[in-house]
């Protein structure tokens, strides 16, 4: 077989044989097919990979190093309370008022607590990143109140409560 050279060539139809997958170095892709209804990512210098949807219901999930078609629930993504299965959690037991909390979720957590007060005015005060983002408080002097707080918390923010009755119920739903 002999080798030809050509430069400046311009192909106006037909097809061109002999020639293998071009290159991503010579501005091929790699590959001599396409997967029908794939997603077409970067592979660096090596041929594109292709992600297929896989099943209805399915999105393109990144795990921080490649990308996958994977449901919500499999996939541990959360894009906001209520919507990919989150539960009330009663933390009641591991929470303290006074002291200082950190949201290690990816995503926002929503708190909901409560204190009673046999005597003067109960109060309870909840704080994200150090700022009091709710209030609650009763002003009278009878024979006591059951009062709290719900609050939402950002990825990665601090949060903590304080109140001057007893801690009777704390809950976080993520």
């Amino acid at each position: 077989m002999s080798t030809q050279n050509a430069n400046n060539v311009a192909i106006t139809g037909g097809s061109i044989t002999g020639i293998t997958d071009l290159a991503v170095a010579d501005g091929g892709t790699g590959r001599s097919t396409l997967t029908a209804n794939a997603v077409l990512t970067g592979n660096g210098t090596s041929g594109i990979n292709s992600v297929s949807p896989g099943a209805t219901g399915n999105l393109l999930v990144s795990n921080g190093t490649t990308w996958t078609a994977a449901t919500l629930a499999s996939s541990g993504v959360k894009l906001g309370l209520g919507i990919t299965g989150e539960t009330y959690n009663d933390v009641t037991g591991s929470r303290a008022y006074g002291s200082t909390y950190t949201n290690n979720y990816a995503y926002p957590i929503q708190v909901s607590s409560y204190t009673n007060y046999t005597n003067g005015s109960p109060s309870c005060q909840a704080y994200v990143n150090g700022s009091r983002i709710a209030w609650w408080q009763w002003q009278f002097n009878g024979a006591g109140a059951i009062g709290g707080v719900i609050f939402i918390v950002p990825p990665g923010a601090t949060y903590s409560i304080s109140g001057n009755g007893s801690l009777q119920s704390w809950w976080e739903l993520y």
